[in-house]
């Protein structure tokens, strides 16, 4: 692979955060390209998912902070870990992870069985469900944009944790279901070469990839959410 054309590739995609601007204002940035992305769309309420080329490059944090910025502004937002392999947001709010999506996709429990009070007003959240063997083919349905759009009805914001994406197929199954995808680069760690593969992957399945964010430090995490951990 050509690894100059590989970085001209991926330094294309829209940039979200910049090393040069404070948490605050970056997560401003990425909550005005999310609504500009929307205005086109049929639908008020946004569905989003964040996820990365590979574990550990902070795609749950971003998504974190991005529902603590909005719920600040006033806004209604429901998570849905859809990290069905290493589902962590049910445990970061102490919650039980099932009824959740899983159970939803498998027609096992309602929108409103699997809609979960964190203790934070205004922030809701659809825990992983129960554990299922074969992912792939329980995310690989055609109803699930439906599925998860009746979710706008009680929200202003529905964001979505996907899996990495490079491991797995999952994030594509589930990201063409939303509206918006964005992808978080960890710089200091990800390779070019990861992140294209991780590109390609979203494409093929017709994701609609509106972002890159770049991830250059460690994100603050707002106290509420230091004493869910």
């Amino acid at each position: 692979m050509n690894t100059h054309s590989t970085q001209s590739e991926v330094s294309r995609m829209p940039l979200v955060f910049s090393k040069k601007n404070g948490v605050t204002e970056q997560l401003h940035r990425l909550r005005r390209s999310i609504a500009q992305h929307q205005t086109d769309s049929e639908h008020a309420t946004p569905t989003v998912g964040i996820c990365s080329s590979t574990p550990r490059e902070g795609a749950t944090t971003t998504l974190l902070n991005l529902a603590a910025q909005a719920v600040s502004l006033g806004e209604r937002v429901l998570l849905i870990d859809a990290n069905l392999r290493t589902p962590r947001l049910h445990a970061m709010f102490n919650l039980k992870p099932a009824p959740g999506f899983t159970d939803l996709v498998l027609s096992r429990a309602s929108h409103d069985k699997v809609v979960q009070r964190t203790g934070k007003e205004k922030l809701m959240l659809v825990s992983c469900g129960s554990v299922v063997q074969n992912t792939e083919s329980l995310l690989n349905f055609p109803g699930l944009p439906m599925l998860i759009g009746e979710f706008r009805r009680i929200a202003d914001l529905v964001l979505v944790d996907l899996p990495p994406v490079n491991p797995s197929i999952e994030a594509g199954l589930v990201g063409q279901a939303l509206d918006q995808v964005y992808l978080v680069i960890q710089a200091e760690k990800s390779r070019w070469e990861v992140v294209s593969n991780a590109k390609e992957q979203l494409n093929s399945y017709s994701v609609n990839l509106c972002g890159a964010v770049l991830n250059r430090r460690r994100h603050y995490i707002p106290e509420w959410l230091y004493n869910k951990l």
